[in-house]
């Protein structure tokens, strides 16, 4: 019985152990937005997220409103003040409010002003892309529905050589001594 428990304490352990070592590494991938994300989840509204686009960078830090005015802490732990608020400036998000600071000039982002390669601009550019894209040709068609015909009869063809050969494999003595 001993044995069973501990080894049912080395399976939770061991769990564990991989949940939080998946968890630090979505978090260093994401550069702390998942931590800055749960903590500002669990904070029920009282908190909100600040997206800070730095020089050659971006990071997420938990800010909160205080009025008009948005405090936040930087990456250095310095405390932050924006003062005057306004409501364009708060940008919601996956069920989430928050405000996108540019740390170098100590500004927060305006969100109807598009900056040259900003993700809005490629998004219009790949939309306006999609609509001015040539149209297929008949021909193209035929030639890719013909391909993909073919390629699954080959791909059932050789899957049933393989299944064929298996089969035969086994059937073979390996003793070398016919009955």
């Amino acid at each position: 019985m001993v044995n069973v428990i501990s080894e049912t304490l080395y399976f939770i352990a061991s769990y564990i152990g991989l949940i939080i070592a998946f968890f630090i590494f979505v978090n260093w991938l994401s550069k702390g937005w998942l931590k800055t994300f749960i903590r500002v989840k669990a904070s029920k509204g009282k908190k909100s997220m600040t997206i800070c686009h730095g020089l050659a960078d971006t990071y997420y830090r938990v800010g909160h409103f205080e009025g008009s005015a948005y405090r936040m802490k930087d990456r250095d732990g310095k405390g932050l003040t924006f003062t005057n608020v306004d409501r364009n400036d708060i940008i919601h998000t996956m069920g989430l409010t928050g405000v996108e600071i540019d740390i170098p000039s100590g500004n927060i982002i305006k969100r109807g002003v598009t900056k040259p390669g900003s993700e809005v601009e490629q998004t219009d550019n790949i939309i306006n892309r999609v609509i001015m894209a040539p149209n297929i040709d008949d021909n193209w068609k035929k030639y890719v529905i013909i391909t993909l015909v073919v390629n699954t009869i080959l791909l059932i063809v050789i899957t049933g050589l393989i299944i064929a050969l298996r089969n035969f494999l086994e059937a073979v003595p390996t003793s070398g001594v016919i009955n």
